[in-house]
């Protein structure tokens, strides 16, 4: 018990420095991410920016014969493709085209990512003060841990939601040969999946919290 309480102190003083480390690395990233401000103030012309992934792939499928291939023993036909994958960034100093639809919903979006990130981080914060405070088992837990099966499930929703979105930007304004472009892929089945998992834990302490109650009231 002791060895418990000292790693649930220790967790949760990291934590609490984790949050506000994090709340400032988000509040300045949300300030400079889209307008650099700094060199707005040296004189230079205030940009918008929107930044993202995206994946490229060959408009015909055929094997790559510029690459070395290894085979095995078995000596198998072999075909492989090569997937690409591209990072791209768009300046904007006319604002009457940046603040177009699409533009605004990436920045919305990633902005929606960030605080969702920071949310995770602040409700393990608080779970772990309540431990600290011995308070475990009450109501306001479970719904700490409902909010954090929403943001995991959140941040999975609105990565696909960016990249699709951007993925359309990217393609309206550079092309490659021999390449399309396509959104990057977001593992949200998985992340779905680990955000059921974390309501099914809710449910369970909640239905421990009943038994609780009724065993109380009982004696």
């Amino acid at each position: 018990m002791k060895q418990q309480s000292i790693f649930i102190l220790a967790m949760y003083w990291f934590l609490r420095l984790a949050f506000w480390f994090h709340l400032a690395v988000t509040c300045f990233i949300i300030s400079f991410d889209s307008f650099d401000w700094l060199g707005w103030l040296h004189d230079e012309p205030l940009t918008y920016t929107v930044r993202g992934d995206f994946t490229l792939y060959p408009n015909q499928i055929k094997p790559d014969t510029t690459f070395h291939q290894l085979t095995t023993p078995d000596n198998p036909e072999v075909i492989s493709l090569v997937h690409h994958s591209g990072w791209a960034r768009l300046d904007y100093t006319n604002f009457e085209k940046a603040f177009a639809f699409n533009n605004i919903s990436v920045t919305l979006l990633d902005i929606c990512v960030w605080l969702s990130w920071l949310s995770i981080t602040y409700l393990l914060y608080k779970m772990l003060e309540s431990c600290k405070n011995q308070n475990v088992f009450d109501m306001i837990t479970v719904k700490r841990i409902r909010l954090l099966a929403l943001a995991v499930g959140g941040i999975a929703l609105l990565g696909y939601m960016k990249n699709r979105v951007f993925a359309d930007i990217v393609y309206s304004h550079i092309s490659y040969d021999k390449f399309q472009i396509v959104m990057k892929k977001a593992d949200v089945i998985t992340s779905l999946m680990y955000s059921l998992l974390i309501l099914v834990i809710a449910e369970v302490i909640k239905y421990g919290i009943s038994l609780k109650q009724e065993n109380d009231l009982t004696i």
